[in-house]
């Protein structure tokens, strides 16, 4: 394949992925177009990346003393995840909220700085059919820890 052919593939590639983002992003917009939420004016969301063991370990103990609920993403293939199901299904029943991390946490490989994105993890190596179906697997996985389906991206995909 040529170096103009592969090139235009590429930005084909991203410019799908950006369309589906602003897609799914416009979705949650407008469910989110109302003017109070629970009868307040306002609101502020606690949101929490990476599925991390200090989140299970420091900062639902914390939400959980002040009555706080926190809305955090997991990245379904993450270790975190697969050796805590039974913590994170609990952080969920007891109203912390499970989000769509994806299932391998794909970045961009070819921005300043990423050099630590390795291979299979290089979103510029995604197809459209690959980031859906691993949007798809991560929610089965989530359903699965918490019984909710289908919610909005990133919270979950709807896809």
């Amino acid at each position: 394949m040529n170096k103009i052919k592969y090139f235009r593939i590429v930005k084909t590639m991203k410019d799908t992925m950006v369309l589906l983002v602003i897609l799914l992003a416009s979705i949650q917009c407008k469910a989110q177009n109302t003017l109070n939420w629970n009868g307040k004016k306002c609101a502020v969301v606690l949101t929490y990346d990476d599925a991390l063991n200090v989140h299970l370990d420091k900062v639902i103990p914390q939400l959980n003393a002040y009555n706080f609920k926190g809305t955090f993403y997991l990245i379904g293939s993450s270790p975190n995840v697969s050796n805590r199901i039974i913590e994170w299904r609990a952080a969920a029943a007891q109203g912390h909220e499970l989000g769509n991390h994806t299932l391998n946490h794909p970045c961009a490989g070819d921005l300043p700085g990423r050099d630590w994105t390795k291979g299979e993890n290089d979103l510029t190596r995604y197809s459209v059919y690959r980031a859906t179906h691993e949007i798809k697997v991560c929610n089965t996985l989530l359903e699965a820890i918490d019984g909710k389906k289908n919610a909005l991206l990133p919270i979950r995909a709807v896809i």
